[in-house]
C-alpha cells in the first residue's frame, strides 16, 4: 500500500512537471518568432530611415516617403508592412511585422520620426 501511495506522488508530481516543461517550450518558441520579428522589423525600418526624402531631382513616384500604407514581400511566415503620416517638417514612419503561430495572429511595431 505505501509503495502505490509512492508511485501516485510521484506521478502527479512528473505530470506537474511534464506541464512545466511544455509551457516552456511554448514560450520559447514565441520568444524566438518574436526575436526574428523585431529583427526584421528593425533591419526594415534602418533600411527606410537610411533613405532620402527627397530624390535629386524632385521626382518622388516611386519614393518610400509618399504616405499611405506599403506591404513587402513575404519573409517566411512573417509580412511586413509600413506606413508613414506626413507633417510638415517631418514623416513618422511605422514598421510592422506580423504573423500567425497556432492560428493566432501576433505582430510588432517600431515607429520613428525622421525630419525633412
Amino acid at each position: 500500500m505505501e509503495v502505490l501511495i509512492g508511485i501516485v506522488i510521484l506521478a502527479v508530481g512528473l505530470l506537474a512537471v511534464l506541464g512545466l516543461q511544455m509551457t516552456s517550450i511554448r514560450g520559447k518558441i514565441f520568444s524566438s518568432s518574436l526575436t526574428q520579428a523585431s529583427i526584421h522589423g528593425q533591419e526594415g525600418l534602418e533600411n527606410l530611415k537610411s533613405l532620402p526624402l527627397y530624390k535629386a531631382d524632385g521626382v518622388t513616384l516611386d519614393d518610400p516617403f509618399t504616405g499611405g500604407s506599403h506591404s513587402q514581400a513575404d519573409m517566411g511566415s512573417f509580412k511586413r508592412q509600413y506606413q508613414v503620416v506626413e507633417s510638415t517638417g517631418y514623416v513618422t514612419i511605422r514598421y510592422t511585422v506580423s504573423w500567425v503561430e497556432k492560428g493566432v495572429d501576433h505582430s510588432t511595431a517600431f515607429s520613428v520620426i525622421k525630419a525633412r
